[in-house]
């Protein structure tokens, strides 16, 4: 199993990393613009975001549309030592420095409490299915996220319509999301068909 991921994780790399920055940014107006849409996002008062890199898609718009309607925005830090992921508030884009794995992080901010039931994640990732698989950088942080969580956040994958695939390779202690949003559709993890 642990082959199959890092095969795929390869060839998901280089299909992301081939995609013309302008070609990313124009996908990921429209990957955001539907997300924006999702009830999970109009009724949260708390909205997890990532810092996009390496041609992930940006989080940019659901940012600005989240601090303009008055909603706590956090970011995630990564604790490599403990192997967890927390996230932290930040206001603006100037709040994120570059944290552990390159990847922005808030410097400072209020700590998100997971119990805190009106939250709604967005998640990077490399591969995802139509039942809401997805496939990290393979350290399992955003999982074990997931797992302090239950199901009070609702899980959001945003990616590019070729990383939405037809079989994700699994293991038990992967965690699945409840939507993946593409440029193309809004896939319900929980009616896979709709």
């Amino acid at each position: 199993m642990a082959d199959q991921k890092q095969r795929l994780r390869k060839a998901m790399r280089h299909c992301r990393s081939a995609l013309p920055q302008e070609r990313a940014a124009a996908l990921s107006r429209l990957i955001q613009t539907s997300a924006l849409t999702l009830p999970c996002y109009r009724s949260a008062g708390a909205v997890l975001l990532y810092a996009a890199v390496g041609n992930e898609v940006a989080t940019n718009l659901i940012f600005d549309d989240a601090v303009r309607g008055g909603r706590c925005v956090f970011f995630p830090v990564p604790d490599p030592a403990a192997g967890i992921l927390y996230f932290r508030s930040a206001r603006s884009p100037g709040e994120l420095g570059e944290g552990a794995f390159g990847i922005p992080q808030p410097r400072g901010g209020d700590r998100f409490e997971p119990g805190r039931a009106d939250a709604v994640l967005f998640v990077p990732g490399l591969a995802f299915g139509r039942q809401g698989q997805r496939l990290g950088r393979g350290g399992g942080f955003y999982d074990r996220f997931l797992a302090s969580t239950g199901p009070a956040v609702t899980a959001v994958g945003l990616a590019y319509s070729f990383q939405v695939l037809d079989r994700i390779p699994q293991d038990p202690w992967d965690r699945r999301l409840d939507y993946v949003v593409t440029e193309c559709a809004v896939l319900d993890a929980a009616n896979p068909g709709s």
